[in-house]
């Protein structure tokens, strides 16, 4: 953090008073402070009446190695925050805040000694951070992940040079007994880091879940908060998420900062109806922060995928583990007759488990047994988390009508809609007056534009390589100008696996049943 100074005698000069963004006044060396920001700078050079310079305070080392090189931004992102003792990394979605993370800790470990990482992201993230941290980190990288045996490596093992990373979700820290074993972690060095990913599930000042962040960030040398939103409803949400990062940044109660930036009104004056002061909160934050979207990123490619990991419930995995174990005595019994035979039982029975995996298994033309909400959870998640249109692609005409329930003002298009109000669907999501359509995977996959979007949802996949392509080109086409993110659910140990790698091979279902029967089978 670079600070301007203003001394007594120019603010005496300059009238008595200077309302400078994030100005304090330091007591020991009788001078006035201010955080270097592209507003401050203009505004300390006026009274001081010398230039100010804004600009990287941490070059890359000469022992910077990184395993995957960054891109333009991250690198601009790691210059000026990886020797940061607290920041926010303001990166929208698609971006690759977690690849700044993981060459962060890289840094911080070759440099200054790092040792542990906590990671606190939401559950969906979690299997993504450790293929991240595989792709982008170096081999002595050891990953734990919650929930943890009571004797795990994790708690036991000595330091031996790397750095041990431990990933929880948020909500796992309500338990007292999760969050005794977390400041045992932490209490295990003093070289520690600890992130918050989506830092917006700390927004809640009073959540409990807050307020133990809060404490495990005091037991960390270096700090972090990641999010593309900041401000998911209001500006009054960044004030928890700078109380974690340093109460020294805001330096006010929550109240006092309600007070400076917010309009109240209403019942009782305790209503919030408006905001003010927002260049001023914008000073203060942004020598704290780097910010950067999707369109300023000029070498991101064009198409970019992140997997996210559901986990169902017990009941749902106990009728999912049911039906496997249907499906091979039923392909045994069919083995006795001829190979096609054979393919059709498998088929049949692979659509039934890509449905609970989907929360929903069809009983006939008009019902379906509810079983799991944790994919619908997690569409919701990731809505939180970007900006601007998305599409939501599904196989099956359940999965988008138990959708369009838990989202009543995304459009539709399915095999059942006809043209008219198909092209009321597109054309409403086009002009951005609802922000979500729902696609049947073959339905939608032709002949239609919806470049309005960046981002894409594949709740469940098509069992057709050329229908998952169709659909991806939908938004990545002319008239596209964004870098598009692609969002592919998946229930771990099932056949939601099978299918994403039989589509990275470029393979469809019916064309490679017997292999897929095999992959299922060794689940």
């Amino acid at each position: 953090m670079k600070w301007l100074v203003i001394t007594p005698d120019q603010v005496k000069a300059a009238g008595g008073r200077v309302p400078i963004p994030g100005m304090r006044w330091d007591q020991a060396d009788k001078l006035w402070r201010v955080p270097a920001s592209p507003l401050t700078c203009p505004m300390v050079e006026k009274v001081t009446g010398s230039p100010c310079r804004y600009g990287a305070e941490w070059p890359m080392p000469s022992n910077f190695d990184p395993v995957t090189p960054p891109y333009s931004h991250q690198r601009t992102a790691l210059e000026r925050s990886w020797g940061e003792a607290n920041f926010a990394l303001f990166m929208e979605q698609g971006t690759g805040k977690t690849k700044v993370i993981i060459d962060t800790a890289e840094l911080l470990r070759d440099n200054h000694g790092l040792q542990q990482v906590l990671i606190v992201c939401p559950k969906t993230v979690i299997g993504t951070w450790e293929s991240e941290i595989r792709t982008h980190g170096h081999p002595h990288w050891k990953v734990f992940k919650w929930p943890l045996p009571f004797m795990s490596p994790c708690f036991t093992e000595a330091h031996k040079g790397g750095i041990r990373a431990l990933i929880i979700n948020p909500d796992a820290l309500l338990s007292n007994v999760n969050y005794l074993r977390m400041q045992e972690f932490l209490g295990r060095s003093t070289q520690n880091l600890m992130v918050i990913d989506e830092s917006t599930i700390i927004k809640n000042a009073r959540a409990k879940r807050t307020e133990k962040c809060w404490i495990l960030g005091m037991r960390c040398k270096w700090k972090r908060i990641l999010t593309g939103t900041p401000i998911a409803h209001s500006p009054l949400d960044l004030w928890s998420q700078l109380q974690f990062l340093d109460s020294k940044i805001m330096n006010s109660s929550f109240f006092q900062f309600r007070g400076r930036y917010a309009l109240m009104g209403g019942w009782g004056n305790k209503e919030v109806i408006g905001f003010r002061n927002l260049e001023d909160l914008t000073g203060i934050i942004d020598p704290w922060s780097f910010r950067v979207t999707k369109e300023e990123c000029l070498d991101l490619p064009p198409k970019v995928y992140e997997v996210r990991e559901v986990e169902l419930k017990p009941e749902a995995m106990k009728m999912y583990r049911s039906a496997k174990e249907l499906m091979l005595k039923d392909v045994v019994k069919a083995r006795g007759m001829d190979a096609s035979r054979v393919k059709t039982t498998a088929l049949g029975h692979f659509q039934k488990l890509r449905q609970i995996t989907g929360g929903a298994v069809k009983i006939d033309d008009s019902r379906f047994l509810e079983l799991d909400q944790s994919k619908i959870a997690a569409v919701f998640e990731i809505l939180e988390e970007v900006q601007g249109q998305v599409i939501i692609w599904c196989q099956f005409k359940h999965e988008i009508r138990r959708l369009k329930e838990a989202i009543p003002s995304a459009g539709v298009i399915d095999g059942g809609a006809t043209a008219l109000d198909r092209d009321e669907a597109i054309k409403n999501f086009q002009i951005g007056k609802s922000r979500c359509i729902i696609c049947q995977n073959d339905a939608g996959s032709l002949g239609i534009t919806l470049t309005a979007a960046s981002t894409a949802i594949f709740y469940s996949n098509s069992d057709r390589y050329s229908s998952r392509i169709q659909a991806e080109d939908r938004c990545h086409r002319a008239g596209q100008t964004k870098s598009v993110t692609y969002y592919d659910l998946i229930v771990p140990g099932t056949v939601d696996r099978t299918m994403m790698k039989l589509l990275k091979n470029k393979q469809n279902l019916a064309d490679k049943v017997l292999e897929a029967l095999k992959e299922v089978e060794d689940e």
